[in-house]
C-alpha cells in the first residue's frame, strides 16, 4: 500500500491570461491546488486451498485499488470585455466585490453550489476596469475518484500464460465538475451582476480537460474494461 498527501500554495501575479490594461495583482495562481491525496493498494489473494476446485477457481487472483482526491482550482469571475487600444485585443475586466458570502447553495444544480451574482458589480468609469475583487479568490469544484481492477494469470505451458484483467474507472460513478460560468451578465458601470448561472458548472471535469473521449478519462463517468492478453 502507498499513500501520499501534499499541501501546497501556488502564488503569482499572472498565470496565463492576457491582462491588457489591468494592473497585475498578486494572488492565487490558476494552478493552485491546496490539498492533494493519492493512495494505491495491491492485494494478492491466497492460493493455498485444500480443495483442487477451490484453488482452480479462487487461486491466483490479485486486486488493485487507486484513489485520488484533490481540492478545487481557483476561478476568476469576469466583467465586461474591454478593448485594449494599444494592441487591439479584448480582455475581461475585473469586478467589484462587497465582501458578503460569495457562494449560494442550491438543490438541483451541478455540485449543489454556485456563485452569488448579487455580491459582484461592474466597476464605475472612475474606477476603471480593475475592480476590487481579490484575484482568484473563488473556487470551483474538487475531485475524487476510485479505480479498481482484478486480474489473474492462467498458465498454459511453461512460460506461456493467459492474463485476464477486469478494470473499473470511477467505480462509484461519482460526478466531477470542471469549467464554471464566470460571466457577470451586465455591462453597465456600477450595476450588480445578474447572471443567474454565475458560478454554475458548465461541463464535467473530463470534458473540461479537452480529451477525445470521456471514457477512461480523469473525472469521467464510470467506465468498464475487460482485457485478455497472451504472455510468452
Amino acid at each position: 500500500m502507498l499513500a501520499g498527501y501534499t499541501w501546497s500554495h501556488a502564488i503569482d501575479s499572472n498565470s496565463s491570461d492576457y491582462f491588457g490594461g489591468l494592473v497585475l495583482q498578486r494572488g492565487n495562481s490558476d494552478f493552485d491546488v491546496r490539498n492533494n491525496f493519492n493512495a494505491a493498494l495491491v492485494y494478492n489473494l491466497s492460493g493455498n486451498y485444500s480443495s483442487l476446485w477451490q484453488k482452480a477457481i479462487l487461486g491466483g487472483w490479485n486486486g488493485d485499488l487507486r484513489f485520488a482526491a484533490r481540492s478545487a482550482f481557483p476561478v476568476q469571475v469576469q466583467g465586461p470585455l474591454v478593448l485594449d487600444s494599444v494592441t487591439g485585443q479584448e480582455y475581461a475586466s475585473r469586478l467589484n466585490y462587497n465582501g458578503q458570502n460569495a457562494y449560494v447553495a442550491k438543490q438541483g444544480i451541478p455540485g449543489g453550489r454556485q456563485f452569488n451574482p448579487a455580491v459582484f458589480s461592474v466597476p464605475t468609469v472612475a474606477e476603471g476596469s480593475n475592480g476590487d475583487a481579490p484575484r482568484n479568490f473563488l473556487r470551483g469544484f474538487g475531485y475524487s475518484e476510485a479505480d479498481v481492477s482484478l486480474q489473474r494469470r492462467f498458465p498454459i505451458h511453461e512460460s506461456v500464460g493467459l492474463l485476464f484483467r477486469a478494470e473499473a474507472f470511477n467505480i462509484t460513478n461519482h460526478p466531477a465538475f470542471g469549467a464554471v460560468n464566470v460571466t457577470c451578465g451586465v455591462s453597465t458601470a456600477g450595476e450588480a451582476c445578474n447572471n443567474t448561472l454565475m458560478g454554475q458548472a458548465t461541463a464535467t471535469l473530463s470534458s473540461s480537460l479537452g480529451g477525445l473521449t470521456s471514457l477512461y478519462q480523469q473525472g469521467g463517468p464510470r467506465s468498464l474494461q475487460l482485457a485478455l492478453k497472451l504472455q510468452f
